[in-house]
């Protein structure tokens, strides 16, 4: 086509007569002057030429096919499967792409844990793809380099490593991918002293390590909001960003539709004003150091009945009524707290119909204890060789600044983020839009990811990288493939060849398997250490919370969610400290003024905002509004 369209110019130059006058150079001044045709074409080539000027350093272009695939028409968009990478929730995906780019994010409505919901950071993350602040190739000591270079230098730390018995690290965020953690575990059986260690910037560890002493397994249960007729949430944001947000959304959506047969009661204890806390029937304002005692009177009454709180007791008379159909949820960072949650579910029988360990969650499996022991070594001095991948430890992690004390830091990051900036190598990170992986939000329900486009930059995912450091590099789509044809294909036990399964994978999004069951013991009342109690002191309780949008900061360069405004306060793009209307009128603080806010040996100056639902007040449950709350909405009124 490129050959044709030459020929028909280079005919066009060669005509003879009037029509030739199109195509020939006409000289900018004649005797009288520049004609309007000489000036126009100067001006023309002028901007040409300031335009090529402005294009003549490199820059990535994305290009569209010279020749277009079968059945390819331009203009119109195609649709693939994937996985959201925006966090660890791995939402089913379907990404629209039109004449091969990237152009929108939607939910899979076919998934089985997010039904087709996207969150706002879901629906922003393609912007990251075409950022033009990542990382395009390796950096050696904060030069380009090339990927042979990259693994030549990391392989000879290893094998040094190796050789000495060294200690080799490998630190991440929660990894949900089969594929991966199958490749994590090769990568590490090489060394004499490896270990892998998980974290999470907004931690669920506390839970995980009370099942642990509970259930007899570290596990993190698949909360099952749909099944509740009573939920009881006590610290925890499960709208906006604990766990699962769009998952736990879709399930208490169906648990509380009006034109259903069921409506479905919900209290929120909670010492801040949240997404969760403005859809409650009933809401409680405790502190920060009110939470434990609260948990310890509730579990007393769910046994007894009785509470020396009529706030209590009203609770737990709900929840006794709703035996095996009630649901409490704690955000509580405390074990012991967090076992006093599980004995009040095992008490009433929610764990099976509501809670469900069989399909367990793999969205949050970080582990705090593991992260400060890996902390002390790097203090210490004691690791050869640190990998941080999908992780930013010198930003989000308590004392993460230690990562530069090892005596090797390599980081697999997208972009030049505070922990990569420490580090010694940086593996240029393929963006999830330009990867083949794999996610199991849940246990039994396997998706894949799946790439839109051919990646833009010298990028690597981390799949290739440990497999090529473990000295079988090959490509991404290979290694999951094989990977869900001895796992994976087994478990689903299709009425189809591989081949045919892969396929139809890729087009659904997910598979569904029975994972085995898993042995547990019942939660039954044990010597135990008592819930930690924060002593009340003189001044304010300072209550530090992940924004909707932000998370923990991962996604603070994107402008679309630097811009979206919290739904509680209708703030965006700063921090801001929320003071209650009481608390406020003491001070003589107005929205707008500045605030200074001392704790833990860090000030910060930040503007106030008088914040409505900060105040210690009960807001008490009122079941006459509430049903005629519901009627308004069965009929349409509301």
């Amino acid at each position: 086509m490129a050959e044709k369209l030459w020929r028909s110019l280079e005919e066009l130059r060669s005509l003879s007569g009037p029509d030739a006058a199109e195509f020939t150079e006409t000289p900018l001044e004649t005797a009288g002057g520049p004609d309007r045709r000489g000036f126009l074409k100067a001006v023309g080539f002028t901007f040409g030429a300031s335009m090529l000027a402005g294009c003549s350093r490199t820059v990535p272009r994305i290009e569209p096919n010279l020749v277009q695939p079968e059945g390819f028409i331009p203009g119109r968009p195609v649709y693939y499967t994937s996985v959201c990478g925006g966090c660890g929730a791995a939402c089913g995906t379907l990404v629209k792409v039109r004449d091969g780019r990237p152009i929108k994010l939607e939910g899979n409505p076919e998934h089985p844990a997010s039904r087709g919901g996207l969150c706002a950071v879901g629906q922003a993350s393609i912007l990251g793809l075409y950022d033009s602040q990542r990382v395009a190739q390796p950096l050696i000591e904060g030069k380009a380099a090339g990927w042979e270079q990259a693994d030549a230098l990391i392989r000879s730390r290893l094998d040094e490593a190796r050789k000495n018995g060294g200690a080799v690290r490998l630190l991440t965020a929660s990894v949900n991918s089969p594929t991966e953690s199958v490749w994590i575990r090769r990568f590490l059986e090489g060394f004499r002293n490896a270990r892998h260690v998980e974290y999470d910037a907004l931690s669920s560890s506390a839970i995980l390590d009370a099942h642990e002493q509970t259930h007899g397994a570290r596990i993190l249960p698949r909360y099952r909001f749909d099944k509740a007729d009573v939920i009881v949430s006590i610290d925890a944001d499960f709208l906006g960003t604990w766990i699962s947000p769009v998952e736990f959304a879709r399930g208490y959506a169906d648990s509380r539709n009006p034109q259903g047969s069921r409506y479905a009661w919900h209290a929120q204890v909670e010492p801040r004003m949240s997404l969760s806390g403005t859809k409650a029937d009933q809401r409680v304002v405790l502190g920060p150091g009110e939470i434990a005692d609260f948990v310890t009177d509730l579990a007393g009454a769910v046994r007894t009945g009785n509470s020396s709180r009529a706030v209590v007791t009203a609770i737990a008379g709900r929840l006794r009524e709703a035996r095996g159909r009630s649901l409490v949820v704690c955000g509580s960072q405390d074990t012991a707290t967090q076992v006093l949650v599980n004995q009040i579910n095992e008490a009433l029988g929610n764990y099976g119909p509501t809670i469900e360990t069989d399909h367990a969650s793999r969205q949050r499996r970080g582990d705090d204890r593991a992260l400060e022991s890996l902390i002390e070594e790097l203090r210490g001095g004691h690791v050869d060789v640190l990998i941080v991948a999908g992780a930013n430890p010198a930003f989000d992690a308590p004392g993460g600044d230690a990562v530069a004390k090892a005596k090797f830091l390599a980081v697999h990051a997208e972009r030049m983020d505070e922990t990569a900036s420490k580090a010694n190598l940086i593996c240029a990170a393929s963006h999830t839009l330009e990867s083949w992986g794999d996610a199991e939000p849940v246990e039994g329900t396997a998706s894949i990811v799946q790439p839109c486009i051919r990646p833009l930059f010298q990028t690597r995912t981390l799949l290739e990288a440990l497999a090529g450091w473990s000295g079988k590099p090959a490509a991404a789509l290979d290694l999951v493939r094989d990977q869900w044809q001895k796992e994976i294909y087994p478990k689903a036990k299709p009425n189809l060849p591989f081949d045919r399964f892969w396929e139809k994978a890729l087009q659904d999004g997910f598979v569904q398997y029975e994972p085995g069951a898993r042995m547990r013991a019942a939660a039954k009342p044990r010597e135990q250490k008592e819930p930690a109690r924060i002593p009340r002191s003189e001044g304010f309780d300072v209550v530090l919370y992940a924004k909707t949008a932000l998370f923990a900061g991962r996604h603070a360069y994107n402008p679309w969610l630097q811009e979206v405004p919290d739904p509680i306060s209708k703030v965006a793009w700063d921090n801001y400290a929320c003071l209650g209307p009481q608390a406020a009128a003491k001070l003589g603080v107005k929205t707008g003024d500045y605030v200074r806010v001392e704790c833990g040996g860090q000030t910060l100056d930040l503007p106030a905002l008088i914040q409505v639902g900060s105040t210690r007040r009960n807001c008490r449950d009122r079941p006459g509004l509430r049903q005629q709350t519901l009627d308004a909405l069965r009929q349409g009124r509301a």
